[in-house]
């Protein structure tokens, strides 16, 4: 044989590319196997080294990612004796519950709940429920497993009460461009609401607070009470119109989220004439 014919097969043989044009292929690599999107211009907010080493470094958790076996969060902390919550009193239990969650996050397991419930029943729910669930047996230096006992048992009543709330909030708040974006036509009487809104030039807030909810046999309609104190100063002049009372909103669920549906305002009482 010919000592001078190359080998089809010998990479030495392949025209090198540089950082750049590596970079380009990774990310072609990244498209095609996982969908990933990057922004048309990723490649000018890094420098090419740094691209690449970031690049390099989601490659490799893809890969560990397709190969890692799967386990339980019991077993991925490194299945240690861990107390029924029986052996606790109540002064104790609170104190119990923080060391565990701790426990958790050493291990690479975040742990929070977004409403506040009793200490003992999170802790059970956390070694009876949390430690059997399955997860992939992948850890990296500085890498967070994040859980929420709403993600196990969403709170919808607290969950209304937060969406009624923040609604009102934006609502009377005149400057809140968010509100016009986004929300101005969610209740199906939007068109009363916001003919209300426009007579006045600003609010302002002295009491909110959503109390109780409603729900339906079915669960998937809900009507949170609440009660509500504002003044409104109607434009134009100096009147100062005073809200105070109750009032509710309506809500029907789509799958999983809730949809709003009516707003009913507390009644009003004409106040003295003053300026906001």
């Amino acid at each position: 044989m010919d000592e001078n014919t190359s080998n089809p097969n010998d990479e030495s043989d392949l025209p090198k590319l540089s950082i750049e044009q590596e970079n380009t292929f990774k990310k072609m690599k990244m498209s095609l196997e996982n969908n990933a999107v990057f922004p048309e211009n990723f490649s000018k907010m890094l420098p090419p080294e740094v691209e690449g080493a970031f690049l390099d470094s989601i490659l490799k958790f893809e890969k560990m990612y397709r190969e890692a076996e799967k386990t339980t969060v019991f077993k991925r902390i490194g299945s240690p004796k861990i107390k029924n919550s029986d052996q606790f009193s109540d002064a104790l239990i609170g104190n119990e519950l923080k060391k565990l969650i701790n426990r958790l996050r050493r291990k690479g397991i975040g742990f929070r709940t977004e409403y506040e419930y009793p200490s003992r029943m999170i802790y059970d729910f956390i070694i009876d429920e949390l430690f059997l669930k399955e997860v992939d047996d992948l850890q990296m230096e500085g890498m967070i497993l994040h859980f929420s006992y709403e993600d196990f048992y969403p709170n919808h009543a607290e969950i209304l009460k937060d969406l009624t709330t923040s609604f009102l909030k934006m609502f009377l708040d005149k400057d809140s461009k968010h509100y016009r974006k986004k929300y101005s036509k969610d209740a199906k009487n939007h068109k009363q609401i916001n003919a209300f809104r426009t007579i006045f030039d600003k609010f302002e807030i002295f009491g909110l607070e959503a109390s109780t909810v409603d729900f339906t046999s079915d669960e998937n309609r809900a009507k949170v009470h609440f009660q509500l104190h504002f003044k409104g100063k109607v434009a134009g002049t100096g009147l100062i119109i005073d809200y105070d009372g109750n009032g509710f909103a309506t809500f029907k669920k789509k799958i999983t989220r809730w949809k709003l549906r009516t707003v009913q305002l507390p009644i009003s009482q004409i106040d003295a004439v003053e300026e906001l």
